[in-house]
């Protein structure tokens, strides 16, 4: 960990974490300026599972490591909010495991990174009240601005109930756009493989993320029931009370039941330029939206 400290360097160095409760493989708390680079980072856990965590922590760069996450098969419930270590304190709807989160983070850069995840749920697994299980590749969060997450590679195999590749969320539901936000973050060049059970999405940008940019980015999303079923449902690209977002010549490849390649809701001002979908499933849309105005498609 890197705990209220500037100008550091994590290199070359190989870490294997399990817990219980909170496992994380590196932890930037408050520390700016940090290089984090050339690690091999191993995660376990049945609740809190992260490979690499930046909290409050500017002007870093994560580049060339190969985080590998597994994602525990014990049910956990869907929590409004999830209470962290005594530093952390309390944080409202994050999820249970990512590769790479950034949480009140800015101006960092994440770079040529290998994250893959791996789950111990065996076969497919519905969403139940009890079970809500989740895995992320890389994330941005809550008042991160300016990052640039680009060139890496992303693998995110669960046949839990949600998978997501990567993402961007601005605030939890009913902040305003004016008291946090998350503002011109960058996703570039990277490969994104999601295979899922009841639901995979390739990308999603969430409440207040604002000018985000969405370019020339590889997507291959699936979801599978079993070897002869596909699996419920399907997304390459959500866009969910986002606002001024850019998503121009990325490529998406899906393959599901119900597949939306890009999904727009309580979305406005958004551009979708250049993009290639290849889509295979039983029911598919090309471009769906609900409560979206004034976007260029």
């Amino acid at each position: 960990e890197l705990l209220e400290v500037n100008n550091c360097n994590v290199t070359n160095n190989t870490v294997y974490n399990y817990d219980l409760w909170e496992s994380f493989g590196i932890w930037v708390y408050s520390s700016s300026g940090s290089r984090i680079t050339k690690n091999i980072v191993v995660t376990s856990g049945d609740y809190v599972n992260h490979g690499i965590l930046l909290y409050a922590s500017d002007l870093s760069i994560v580049a060339d490591n190969k985080v590998h996450l597994n994602q525990s098969a014990k049910p956990v419930q869907y929590a409004d909010e999830i209470m962290y270590n005594e530093k952390m304190g309390t944080i409202g709807e994050v999820l249970h495991n990512y590769g790479i989160l950034l949480l009140y983070s800015s101006y960092n850069t994440i770079e040529n990174n290998n994250v893959t995840t791996k789950s111990l749920f065996k076969e497919y697994t519905f969403p139940t009240t009890d079970c809500k299980n989740s895995v992320v590749g890389i994330d941005v969060y809550y008042d991160s601005n300016y990052n640039l997450i680009q060139n890496n590679n992303i693998n995110v195999d669960s046949l839990g109930p949600y998978a997501y590749g990567m993402g961007v969320l601005g605030a939890p539901w009913g902040s305003s756009i004016t008291a946090i936000n998350a503002t011109n973050n960058t996703f570039t060049k990277n490969n994104v493989t999601v295979k899922g059970g009841y639901f995979a999405t390739g990308f999603i940008a969430g409440l207040h993320s604002v000018y985000t940019l969405v370019e020339d980015n590889q997507f291959t999303v699936s979801a599978v029931h079993n070897s002869t079923q596909k699996g419920d449902y399907v997304y390459g690209l959500t866009l969910e009370a986002a606002r001024n977002t850019t998503v121009r010549s990325n490529t998406f490849n899906t393959s599901g039941a119900a597949v939306y390649n890009v999904e727009i809701f309580d979305s406005n001002n958004n551009e979708l330029i250049g993009n290639d979908f290849t889509s295979i499933g039983s029911y598919l849309y090309g471009v769906a939206g609900y409560r979206a105005c004034d976007n260029k498609i």
